[in-house]
C-alpha cells in the first residue's frame, strides 16, 4: 500500500513541477512577445512613414527568425527582437531552445482578421523546456509557444499603438 501511495505521490509531483514551470516560462514568453511586437509597432508610428515599406519600416509577410535581414537593429523588425531579447527570449538564446521569430506588412494581419491596421507586427516565442519528473513517463521535452500581434491603428480619430492579439 505504501509503495502504491508513493508512486501515486510522485506522479502527482511530478505533474505539479512540470506544470508550474512551463506556465512560468509561457507567462515569460507572453511578456516577451507582447514588449517585441509592441516595440516594433512603436517604432513604425514613430517614423511617420508607417503605410510604406522601406529601409526602417521593413514589410516580411512571412516569419523569420531574429537575426534574418531585415531585422538590424533600427529597423521595426529589429525593434522587436531587441524588445523580445531584453525580456528574456531571444533566437538560439537558453543553450539553443529557444526561437524568436517575426512577421509584419502593411496589409490586414493574419491573427488579426478583421482589424484595419495600417501597418502590424507578429512575434512569436517558443521554447522547449525539460521536465523534471514526467520525462520518465512521457516525453523528456515541453514545448512553450506564445504570439502577439500589435498593429498600428486609427482610434478616434487618432494614430495609436494597439495590442491586437
Amino acid at each position: 500500500m505504501v509503495a502504491l501511495a508513493m508512486t501515486t505521490m510522485c506522479g502527482f509531483l511530478a505533474l505539479a513541477v512540470d506544470v508550474g514551470v512551463a506556465y512560468s516560462v509561457r507567462k515569460s514568453a507572453q511578456a516577451a512577445s507582447d514588449a517585441g511586437a509592441l516595440a516594433g509597432a512603436a517604432n513604425a508610428l514613430g517614423t511617420g512613414v508607417y503605410g510604406t515599406c522601406g529601409a526602417i519600416v521593413v514589410c516580411q509577410p512571412a516569419p523569420a527568425a531574429c537575426g534574418a535581414s531585415g531585422s538590424a537593429p533600427y529597423t521595426t523588425l529589429g525593434s522587436a527582437c531587441l524588445y523580445a531579447s531584453r525580456n528574456g527570449f531571444s533566437s538560439g538564446g537558453n543553450n539553443g531552445s529557444q526561437t524568436v521569430s517575426v512577421a509584419s506588412d502593411i496589409n490586414a494581419s493574419p491573427n488579426a482578421p478583421g482589424v484595419a491596421a495600417n501597418y502590424w507586427v507578429m512575434v512569436e516565442v517558443s521554447e522547449e523546456i525539460p521536465r523534471f519528473f514526467g520525462g520518465v513517463l512521457n516525453s523528456p521535452l515541453l514545448f512553450v509557444r506564445t504570439t502577439s500581434v500589435a498593429a498600428v491603428v486609427q482610434v478616434a480619430g487618432a494614430t495609436t499603438v494597439a495590442l491586437v492579439q
